[in-house]
């Protein structure tokens, strides 16, 4: 997809010198910014999501609130499973790109029967007016652990780590 749009530069979300990275992406979201299923976060009692934004069935948590919802993940005995990278992007003239990126990251997520999306990096590229933003994330499922499993996250890693 991206192929065909010729870029006059490409900014990457954790640049903060990159002005228009706020414009691109609202703020909303970033390297870091965590979407789960509202299902796997019912029985979480350490887990708010009231100052969080929803995207259908996934809840969106950044900076301390992601790092949170692991660490209670974790507490609460699941065992968190890496899954593949998934890739989405969109493009457009109007405020909606972002959004529209999501949405597909999301919906692929979804359709894969991952549980929680992590995103990595957040791309955007303009030419003529032409926005195109790119998302780059890694899936995860979550399961209850067993009774002889430690589980642990391991945020180096493409997965959790066990210590039995």
């Amino acid at each position: 997809m991206a192929a065909n749009i010729v870029t006059s530069r490409a900014i990457d979300i954790e640049d903060p010198s990159a002005e228009d990275v706020e414009h691109a992406t609202g703020g909303k979201v970033g390297k870091g910014t965590v979407f789960v299923q509202s299902f796997v976060l019912a029985d979480l009692a350490g887990v708010s999501w009231d100052e969080t934004d929803s995207h259908g069935s996934w809840i969106a948590f950044r900076n301390e609130q992601a790092e949170r919802v692991k660490k209670e993940l974790i507490d609460a005995g699941r065992s968190v499973f890496a899954d593949n990278l998934i890739e989405a992007g969109a493009f457009g003239c109007d405020s909606r790109v972002l959004d529209r990126a999501v949405d597909r990251a999301l919906q692929h997520a979804s359709d894969n029967g991952v549980d929680l999306l992590e995103i990595m990096e957040v791309v955007a590229r303009h030419d003529s007016g032409i926005e195109y933003i790119e998302i780059l994330a890694r899936g995860r499922r979550i399961r209850i652990a067993s009774a002889d499993e430690n589980t642990s996250w391991d945020p180096g890693s493409i997965g959790s780590s066990f210590k039995g």
